[in-house]
């Protein structure tokens, strides 16, 4: 048995690999909501995460850490920071490695860009991306300063969660820094520097 938020998932093995039931895995990720077709969410995943097996009438799917890994990465449906604790748990389990998450390719080049200029500046700190914090998991940290990426395109932000999220990181007394994909790279790598005292 797997554990994902507190609640069991069946689990079996197959060649030394632990796959979890889809089906419960599906319910658990979306806090029990109805939601789409679970067998066309299943489309999302490479047959080879995916093993069926017979069980009574019904047939009973089970998909790898790689497939959830997969699923995560191409669903919109849930925030990144939830689908990192999904994955951190899952790996905390023995079921395969942790790997962060990017949001979008936007977020990516952005730090990317961020990395670099810090670098030809010829400063001495490292961006450590998708890092747990208080439970949440931010974008980034550089020293003491938090960096959020914030993307208009955000349909999973629950404001009451995301303000949560600010106020544990807050008391954790590390300075929080938004910088906002409406803005150029250029302007919030000038953000990030001024937090930064460069």
């Amino acid at each position: 048995m797997i554990k994902l938020r507190g609640y069991d998932i069946p689990s079996c093995t197959d060649s030394g690999e632990t796959f979890i039931l889809f089906k419960t895995f599906f319910s658990i990720a979306f806090d029990f909501t109805p939601l789409p077709n679970q067998s066309k969410e299943l489309r999302n995943v490479s047959k080879s995460n995916i093993l069926a097996l017979s069980g009574g009438r019904h047939r009973k799917t089970y998909i790898s850490f790689d497939g959830v890994l997969e699923y995560l990465q191409k669903t919109t449906r849930i925030s990144v920071s939830d689908k990192q604790l999904i994955l951190k748990d899952l790996a905390d389990q023995g079921m395969g490695e942790f790997q962060p998450i990017f949001n979008t390719r936007k977020e990516h080049i952005f730090f990317d860009e961020l990395d670099g200029y810090l670098k030809a500046k010829g400063c001495d700190v490292d961006i450590h991306r998708q890092q747990p914090i208080s439970g949440f998991i931010v974008d980034a940290v550089i020293g003491n300063n938090v960096i959020e990426y914030d993307e208009d395109c955000h349909i999973s932000y629950d404001k009451e969660r995301e303000y949560l999220r600010e106020s544990k990181t807050l008391s954790t007394g590390l300075k929080l820094v938004r910088v906002s994909d409406k803005n150029s790279n250029g302007f919030n790598i000038g953000i990030v520097s001024e937090a930064l005292g460069i």
